[in-house]
């Protein structure tokens, strides 16, 4: 459901429906608050902002009605408390994804900076074509890096990223799409080349390498940076 609703707020972004745009984002916010990078594009637009923020109250008010409110007081305990998630590389197998595993005890700072960077250059980027697409889509690849409790579910969201980044760098820059392709195929590719590499590589050495390794991370990390790139150079 949240792979489709930010399939459509691209599509009516593509389309310059932006309050469609406004309103579709909205749902995957609600649903996991920590997805509100989702919403970068917003905030380069008061309009847009307001039609979210109505949006999701409306949304808000409606669920309260028909499941109650204490069913959203114990949602509310599991998005503040988490639910134990989260995996070490002690247990890591194929469908494992936690990006930033190798910065060890900074993870955290990480997030913080690559959430920054994100909001500073989609805030002093130039109003082009396009601009808007691609805060979008850099918001999305900072919650696939960025995540609190990261897991191979949020390659899911990268699916709608990676064709628009393709469509854009061949329709702008001729070969330069192979970029976004490369990284979509490390993407797709990660669960079998974790695989291989966990059958291959000693088990006692699996802490200093998998973390490394893992090919949905430098996918992710080459669609966010290309789409900082083009939200600065154009």
């Amino acid at each position: 459901m949240l792979t489709a609703a930010l399939g459509f707020s691209l599509a009516a972004l593509l389309a310059g429906r932006s309050r469609s745009h406004a309103a579709l984002i909205t749902v995957p916010v609600l649903v996991k608050a920590y997805m509100a990078p989702f919403g970068a594009a917003l905030l380069k637009d008061t309009r847009e902002m307001f039609t979210a923020i109505g949006t999701g109250l409306g949304i808000i008010i409606a669920s309260v009605i028909l499941f109650g409110l204490n069913e959203h007081i114990a949602y509310l305990e599991v998005l503040l408390q988490g639910k134990g998630w989260g995996v070490t590389v002690q247990n890591w197998h194929q469908a494992t994804y936690v990006p930033l595993a190798i910065m060890g005890p900074l993870q955290p700072i990480v997030k913080v900076g690559l959430v920054l960077t994100t909001v500073v250059t989609v805030v002093i980027s130039d109003e082009r074509r396009n601009s808007a697409v691609l805060s979008l889509c850099v918001g999305v690849m900072t919650v696939v890096l960025a995540a609190p409790t990261p897991n191979a579910l949020l390659l899911n969201y990268t699916v709608p990223v990676g064709i628009v980044l393709i469509s854009l760098e061949y329709n702008d820059h001729g070969l330069r799409f192979v970029i976004p392709v490369i990284a979509m195929l490390l993407i797709q590719g990660h669960r079998v080349s974790m695989r291989l590499f966990i059958l291959t590589f000693p088990h006692n050495i699996h802490g200093y390498v998998l973390p490394v390794v893992q090919p949905a991370l430098a996918g992710s990390a080459v669609l966010y940076f290309l789409g900082i790139y083009r939200l600065y150079r154009g």
